[in-house]
């Protein structure tokens, strides 16, 4: 385990990236330098193994623990998330975060609030709240 991907290679050339935001990055320098086998998280889990849950473009990553020996991955349907929120934003171009998900649910809230994270990173558009625990708005730029 090591902040310096390359001090790892004095150890073995075989090589599990943890990181998230820079494992493309991470990859490219163990790979530039000598590591002979090359997994991220998002490479495991990338179909289904026994039946097993998987996402084909996250695979672990964005996983989290859900018992002591379960996962939840990141949802496979995003994309279609994605989609349906900028249709909605097509039409109301201003609109309230609770609008935005057909079921309410833990997991529809969250997989819509990362969505919506997204989008506004590639400013699609805009997130505001004006004070703590008023209504989150989402707004087409």
């Amino acid at each position: 385990f090591t902040t310096n991907p390359i001090e790892i290679l004095k150890y073995t050339k075989n090589v599990l990236v943890c990181n998230i935001h820079s494992r493309k990055r991470t990859k490219e320098i163990l790979k530039e330098n000598g590591a002979l086998t090359i997994y991220g998280t998002d490479d495991i889990l990338t179909e289904s193994i026994n039946g097993s849950g998987y996402n084909p473009k996250y695979g672990l990553l964005g996983s989290n623990m859900a018992t002591d020996n379960t996962l939840k991955l990141f949802p496979r349907d995003g994309e279609k998330l994605v989609y349906d929120i900028k249709n909605i934003l097509k039409t109301k171009r201003r609109v309230s975060f609770f609008e935005l998900f057909p079921v309410v649910s833990k997991e529809y809230v969250v997989a819509t609030f990362l969505a919506v994270l997204e989008m506004a990173k590639e400013k699609e558009i805009t997130i505001t709240q004006k004070d703590t625990f008023d209504d989150i708005i989402c707004e087409v730029i």
